[in-house]
């Protein structure tokens, strides 16, 4: 069933459906989609009209993607691509992962304390990778933390601009 309350949901932005809005934030909107030339489904970052049309942050935007698109890490969900649709919308297209986020777990659990992930320290090696290639991220929060079917937690590091 599709969702027309978006209007994003069933369109095409640069090669990818949207499916589904998966969450709103200061930056922008994620939803989930599929790469139509691969089949694939994807976690597809829309970037603010607002921002996508600012030079400077279009800039910046392009040189942290690169930084956090270099980060190879089995903990950090991958950026397959980061560029700008034809109607001017900067995006970023990552590995999607099944499952709810850390934030809804917490919320919706009536699991023990001790069955919940455990956080990782600030000066895990994933975070420290991030921050020798100066990316900088405010993503490191449970909302941004994704639980997969086999518990592995996994945290995007995108562009914070």
């Amino acid at each position: 069933m599709v969702d027309r309350s978006d209007p994003r949901i069933g369109t095409k932005i640069a090669g990818y459906r949207v499916d589904r809005l998966l969450g709103e934030g200061g930056m922008g909107a994620v939803y989930e989609a599929e790469d139509l030339a691969l089949g694939r489904r994807v976690a597809l970052k829309l970037l603010s009209d607002d921002l996508s049309a600012d030079e400077s942050f279009r800039e910046r935007f392009r040189l942290e993607s690169r930084l956090a698109a270099s980060i190879d890490d089995a903990h950090v969900i991958p950026i397959y691509e980061a560029s700008q649709a034809d109607d001017g919308t900067l995006f970023i297209a990552m590995r999607y992962v099944e499952g709810a986020d850390l934030k809804e777990v917490i919320r919706a659990s009536s699991l023990m304390r001790s069955s919940l992930p455990r956080p990782r320290p600030l000066s895990s090696p994933r975070l420290t990778k991030a921050a020798q290639r100066s990316c900088v991220t405010r993503a490191a929060r449970p909302g941004t933390r994704r639980e997969s079917s086999t518990r592995t937690a996994r945290r995007s590091c995108t562009p914070t601009v």
